[in-house]
């Protein structure tokens, strides 16, 4: 139960919408306890472009890190939960490309995450999944995509 609520936070947030004026900026860095961010510092020093936000459950550092984009995410006491990194659906393995391209025949990719980290004592070991959302008209699924490339679907829901 725990693994499938981590995995709802890292979805909602990382394939969120969030504003994006200076003044939210602004005050959501405002927002970060002084752990995270000495964390987050100390965790990813060549970091950059690293912006802040915050929820009601979680403090998410959006940054680039050796040209990729990437989220990084704590919770509200400064506890690290993983890392996703935003990557291309050609990026999956073959076996889950051809599973997906069969099976969701007339779906679009709109987002693809790949699961970069989590820590240590994390209840699950699911660094190198990737979880894709796609659109076929006012459908949205989203899938999850084990490292080794056996998918599952886990959400689907109609939009108006």
């Amino acid at each position: 139960m725990k693994k499938l609520v981590v995995l709802s936070l890292f979805t909602a947030f990382a394939l969120g919408v969030y504003a994006t004026d200076e003044t939210t900026k602004l005050a959501d860095e405002n927002r970060i306890s002084y752990v995270t961010k000495k964390q987050f510092e100390s965790e990813f020093k060549d970091a950059k472009d690293v912006v802040w936000s915050v929820s009601s459950v979680t403090q998410k550092a959006s940054f680039v890190l050796n040209d990729r984009k990437m989220s990084a995410f704590y919770d509200l006491s400064g506890k690290y939960l993983g890392t996703i990194q935003y990557a291309k659906f050609n990026d999956m393995p073959y076996k889950a490309l051809r599973e997906v391209s069969e099976s969701y025949k007339g779906f679009s990719p709109v987002a693809v995450l790949q699961i970069a980290d989590r820590p240590a004592n994390a209840e699950t070991n699911d660094t190198g999944a990737y979880i894709v959302a796609m659109t076929n008209g006012g459908k949205e699924v989203y899938l999850q995509v084990s490292y080794d490339g056996y998918v599952s679907l886990y959400k689907k829901r109609l939009t108006l």
